[in-house]
């Protein structure tokens, strides 16, 4: 199971801005760390930890990795993860811990912001179902996939630091 850490890092503010999923990005030096580099470009089901918010809780979380190719100008390799559930804003700087659980899809490039924008709200929903978190609109959460909840429990999350 892949897993990797580093400083929240400011992005290009898209997430939030154009397309309504605020995103966590590592920083540039963790982003370009061996545990990444061995992580094929894709979106992926996941776990996060910010030890500084919610407690210190494990959240589930939809993370890209690769170049943000729709937009076409990401030069280096990217590592954002998008937290399903509420968490308060503007933690760059704090540590972040991830844990890949499941490959959703693979990275692509999509004909603009519609069809990209349609595409993460699939990703979430599945993340949603596979961490087994109710889907918004406030229905009940399902059992998820047995492996990806397992994941919830890696000890790489509960470490502390970046």
């Amino acid at each position: 199971m892949r897993h990797f850490s580093g400083a929240v890092a400011t992005g290009f503010g898209r997430g939030s801005r154009q397309l309504g999923t605020p995103t966590a990005n590592l920083a540039a030096a963790a982003a370009a760390g061996a545990a990444v580099a061995a992580a094929p470009d894709g979106v992926y089901v996941g776990w996060a930890r910010l030890p500084t918010r919610s407690a210190g809780a494990v959240l589930p979380a939809v993370v890209n990795v690769g170049y943000n190719t729709t937009y076409g100008d990401v030069v280096e390799r990217v590592v954002e993860a998008h937290i399903l559930v509420p968490v308060s804003p503007d933690f760059y700087g704090e540590p972040l811990r991830l844990v890949l659980a499941a490959f959703a899809r693979p990275e692509a490039k999509f004909d603009g912001l519609p069809a990209l924008i349609a595409a993460i709200a699939v990703d979430c929903a599945v993340a949603r179902v596979a961490c087994g978190v109710a889907p918004e609109g406030g229905r009940e959460a399902g059992e998820g996939v047995p492996a990806v909840v397992a994941a919830k429990d890696h000890p790489f999350l509960m470490e502390e630091g970046a």
